[in-house]
C-alpha cells in the first residue's frame, strides 16, 4: 500500500497502525518454522504452566474487542475478530507474557511463519484456528512421545461471540466439550463467551509418524477425524511426563 494512499484516504488511527503492523509481520515471517529441532517441555508443565498462560493471553487480547451485545453473524464473520488473516496475524505479533513466546498459525500446507489466504479459508469452513508456539530461533514448542520422537504442540481455539454454524456443531463438541457453549435465545444458535482451559484445545503431533501432515488434511476438511494424535489417545498410549487426565477427559 502507497503511503499516498494512507495520506489522503482518512483513515483511522487504529487502521494505520493495523496496515503497519501487517505489513511488519509479514516482513519479519518470510522464513520457514523449524519443527524438528524444538524446545522440549514436558506435557505435564504444558498442561499446568503453559496453558492457562495462553488462555489468559487470548482473553486479554480479545475481550475489549468481542464484548458485544450482538453476535457476529455466521454468514459474515464466522471467525469474529478473527475473520481476516491481518486480524490473525496481528495476535500474532504480540508475546505471551510470561513465556516469551509468540503464536504462530498452523498452515494447512508448507509450514511456513503466518497465516494465508488459503489458511483462513479453510479456517472459516470449520470455525476453528489452530497454533503452534513459535520461539525466537524460529523453532516451535515441541516434547518427547512414548515411542522417544519429538513432537509438536498445537492449539485449537473457537471465535468468540460468533454464530457457530449447525454444521459445526457436532465437530466442536467433539473438539472442545459442551462446558463453554451458550445457548442464545434471541438468535437461535450457540456461541462461545470466554476462552477457558477447556476450550482452548491442545494436541502433540508426531513429526516422525506423519501427524503433522494428516492434521493438515484434517483442517482441509479431506479426512473428518485425526485418530493417534488426540490428548486422550496420546495419553492411553503412555506419553511420557504424565499420568493426569487431559482437558478433553475432565
Amino acid at each position: 500500500m502507497k503511503i499516498a494512499y494512507i495520506l489522503y484516504n482518512d483513515l483511522t488511527s487504529n487502521q494505520i497502525n493495523s496496515i503497519f503492523e501487517n505489513k511488519l509481520y509479514l516482513k519479519e515471517n518470510k522464513k520457514e518454522l523449524n519443527t524438528s529441532n524444538t524446545q522440549k517441555v514436558s506435557y505435564a508443565k504444558f498442561k499446568s504452566l503453559y496453558l492457562p498462560k495462553i488462555v489468559k493471553f487470548l482473553n486479554a487480547n480479545i475481550r475489549n474487542k468481542s464484548d458485544k451485545k450482538e453476535l457476529f453473524d455466521f454468514e459474515k464473520s464466522p471467525l469474529g475478530i478473527f475473520n481476516t488473516v491481518a486480524d490473525i496475524n496481528k495476535l500474532c505479533l504480540k508475546v505471551i507474557p510470561g513465556m516469551d513466546m509468540k503464536l504462530d498459525p498452523f498452515n494447512i500446507k508448507d509450514i511456513r511463519q503466518g497465516a494465508s489466504t488459503t489458511d483462513l479459508i479453510k479456517y472459516k469452513k470449520i470455525q476453528t484456528i489452530t497454533f503452534m508456539l513459535k520461539l525466537k530461533d524460529n523453532s516451535v514448542l515441541g516434547s518427547e512421545n512414548a515411542s522417544k520422537n519429538d513432537t509438536i504442540y498445537i492449539i485449537t481455539i473457537p471465535p468468540l461471540f460468533t454464530e457457530i454454524g449447525e454444521d459445526n456443531l457436532d465437530n466442536h463438541v467433539s473438539v472442545f466439550g459442551k462446558d463453554n457453549l451458550v445457548y442464545s435465545d434471541s438468535n437461535n444458535c450457540y456461541y462461545y463467551n470466554e476462552y477457558s482451559l477447556n476450550n482452548v484445545n491442545f494436541k502433540m503431533l508426531d513429526e516422525e509418524a506423519g501427524h503433522i501432515e494428516y492434521y493438515q488434511k484434517y483442517v482441509k476438511g479431506q479426512i473428518q477425524k485425526t485418530p493417534g494424535i488426540d490428548n486422550k489417545q496420546i495419553q492411553l498410549r503412555g506419553t511420557e511426563n504424565s499420568s493426569e487426565k487431559t482437558t478433553s477427559e475432565k
